[in-house]
């Protein structure tokens, strides 16, 4: 009998002492988490922005640089074309010369503001990516928070 009642004390103990759950914490716990998710998903929108803005600066600079380049090389081709009328004519060949420069230089700024371009393009790309994700982590636990019971 002795050994039952301090069995029955233990074990009252043990209940009384183990960890509660608390909705309202949990509750907290969730919305703080959507908070932070929420926060994650508006700078990931600015950022965003920020490089769409960046694309449209940088897309007007390689069409510049692009159309640049074009008429560099049709200028570089007319001075050869010329140089190739009159061999012996070191102008020409000096003229030619200068035009293929000009020429190379532009392509090379050119070809810099594609790859930018393209660099800023896998970043919307990615950037859009982690947005979709987010969003979805953001519906998952306003799902959640909402099937919380109240207590």
């Amino acid at each position: 009998m002795k050994n039952s009642f301090i069995i029955l004390l233990l074990s009252l103990f043990i209940t009384a002492c183990a960890p509660k759950t608390n909705s309202k914490i949990d509750t907290l716990s969730a919305q703080n988490l959507i908070l932070d998710k929420t926060q994650k998903l508006n700078e990931l929108n600015l950022s965003l922005e920020k490089t769409k803005l960046e694309v449209s600066q940088i897309t007007s600079d390689v069409q510049k640089a692009n159309s640049n380049a074009a008429s560099s090389a049709k200028d570089a081709s007319g001075a050869a074309a010329a140089m190739n009328s009159n061999p012996g004519s070191s102008k020409s060949a000096k003229k030619a010369d200068n035009y293929a420069d000009d020429a190379a230089g532009d392509v090379k700024k050119a070809q810099k503001l594609n790859s930018k371009l393209a660099k800023l393009n896998r970043e919307i790309q990615s950037l859009q990516n982690k947005i979709n994700k987010t969003t979805s982590d953001l519906s998952e636990l306003k799902s959640r928070v909402e099937f919380v019971p109240n207590k």
